[in-house]
């Protein structure tokens, strides 16, 4: 398939009626993986500039939006040079652990990759290492904080279809009780 059979703009995307379905996929997959490492070549192209433009790349990256992700990202590209990279997980990942010291962030990544986890899941468990090593203390005068971080270890200690049957228990209640029928 050629590329001349695909446009793009900005906010479309128009594919040929004749294309073949792997041909099809192939787009798919091409974007999908290009949404997945955006933001390690934005954060790439920022640290570039930084380097090689000091005074003038303020200016430049003002033009880009929101200031907090443009500082999630290069905190992430800072914290994970490309070496660091695990190309199985997306960009959020890597963010969900980068103010972690590396040698606690790299097995939480490895245990990602492995375990298939989504980005939400680590940080999650992130949180949960946070806590454990000391980088993060929850709030002694907030209980809702000690009862989240047991639901958070509960839920991660069960198994994968006691997680789910709990989710269709839960999803009827509105937030309100669970009745387990005992």
């Amino acid at each position: 398939m050629t590329s001349e059979m695909i446009t793009a703009d900005d906010t479309t995307l128009a594919l040929p009626d004749n294309i073949a379905f792997p041909d099809w996929l192939d787009v798919g997959r091409n974007l999908a993986n290009q949404k997945r490492h955006i933001d390690w070549l934005i954060g790439d192209w920022i640290t570039f500039g930084r380097q090689r433009f000091p005074e003038q790349v303020e200016l430049a990256i003002d033009q880009f939006g929101d200031r907090n992700h443009i500082k999630r990202i290069e905190k992430t590209v800072l914290a994970f040079p490309a070496h660091l990279r695990c190309s199985e997980l997306s960009f959020d990942h890597h963010a969900h652990v980068a103010d972690m010291p590396v040698q606690e962030a790299l097995p939480l990544l490895k245990m990602a990759e492995a375990q298939n986890l989504d980005a939400k899941t680590l940080r999650v468990q992130a949180m949960l290492r946070k806590v454990e090593i000391g980088q993060i203390i929850p709030r002694e005068d907030d209980p809702d904080d000690d009862m989240l971080l047991a639901m958070v270890r509960a839920w991660n200690r069960s198994p994968r279809d006691v997680r789910s049957e709990f989710l269709e228990m839960a999803q009827g209640t509105s937030c309100g009780l669970i009745d387990f029928g005992g």
